[in-house]
């Protein structure tokens, strides 16, 4: 088979979600599937595609697309979100399946656009369980962090829902009754500061760099508003870190899948629709609070019962495989 992978193989370093997963992606099915070939989406020769978002198909190919999310931005603070969104329905009714990274991700699109009536799947994002490993050296020694310390990490390409702010908010209400406390950001970052000595602003971090840091910290913190499917989370699944996650989007179905830590239910529930994206509540701090004690003080349990190879990139592949193989068994038998 034959497989066209969006932007292969012209990845070079990407620094958003969805070109980083695809990158991923191919290299892992070049490098461990030998009788599947990928092509740039430039040359004619593939059976079908697999893009991001929209239709990028330059032939008369069948394809799937892959959704990783769409515009929710009732403000259009960014893009006009009817539009976008417009155009990746009209990209969803000219393809032959389509891939959600999450249930989130695949209820939003039917509350928009109705049920589905073509073939589609959820595939959660995976990552290497060889590069994000839990063995292996740190940096807390060249950061200077004392054996002692309690380690939170927090990593995102920094807009607003993220909540950056909140996240430090969050530091700092801890603070107050746990003096042992380190945080470390990960990602490029908007004007926040901190006069505190524990904040760590690494800014951003080259993939290859990620697993020390990872490996530097205790526990996973992820506490944007509505986040599809974050790489990040993976990632740090993978490097066998609990985690603490916030109850929107569909970020938390890979903490749930990997028992890797606990959801919390600190904010409301939010109706699929269009909303004011940019503009996030405040989390609950003190339900927030009660969730970290609880790994906090428990801490070996939890890093004992994560299960990493829920998140293996090697089982997402072979979803991805066999979703393409089905697709084009279905067109062979019409």
């Amino acid at each position: 088979m034959n497989i066209s992978i969006d932007s292969y193989p012209f990845f070079k370093s990407p620094k958003i979600g969805p070109l980083i997963f695809l990158k991923r992606l191919s290299k892992h099915i070049r490098e461990n599937n030998k009788n599947i070939k990928l092509y740039s989406k430039f040359n004619p020769f593939y059976d079908i595609g697999i893009f991001s978002t929209l239709d990028k198909s330059f032939y008369n190919k069948p394809f799937i697309l892959r959704l990783d999310g769409l515009f929710i931005d009732q403000l259009n603070t960014n893009y006009n979100s009817s539009y976008e969104n417009q155009r990746i329905y009209n990209s969803a009714k000219k393809s032959e399946g389509i891939i959600f990274v999450s249930q989130y991700c695949k209820d939003i699109f039917e509350s928009l656009f109705g049920k589905l009536n073509k073939p589609n799947k959820i595939i959660n994002n995976g990552v290497s369980l060889k590069q994000f490993s839990n063995i292996g050296t740190n940096l807390r020694k060249k950061l200077n962090i004392e054996d002692d310390k309690f380690v939170i990490i927090s990593s995102a390409s920094w807009r607003r829902h993220k909540r950056l702010e909140e996240t430090i908010k969050f530091y700092n209400f801890l603070k107050k009754e746990i003096n042992n406390l380190v945080l470390i950001i990960l990602g490029k970052k908007t004007n926040i500061y901190s006069n505190d000595k524990d904040i760590i602003f690494a800014g951003y971090v080259e993939e290859r760099d990620l697993p020390y840091w990872y490996r530097s910290s205790n526990l996973y913190l992820h506490l944007a508003w509505i986040e599809p499917n974050a790489n990040s989370q993976a990632e740090a699944i993978a490097s066998g870190l609990p985690s603490l996650c916030a109850n929107n989007g569909g970020n938390f179905e890979l903490v749930i899948k990997s028992n890797a830590g606990i959801v919390s239910s600190c904010d409301k529930i939010v109706k699929n629709g269009l909303i004011n994206y940019y503009n996030p509540p405040e989390p609950d701090y003190e339900i927030l609070k009660n969730d970290f004690m609880k790994i906090y003080e428990n801490y070996d349990v939890f890093k004992e019962n994560i299960n990493r190879k829920n998140i293996d990139i090697s089982n997402t592949a072979e979803n991805y495989i066999q979703f393409c193989e089905d697709i084009l068994s279905k067109i062979d038998e019409n």
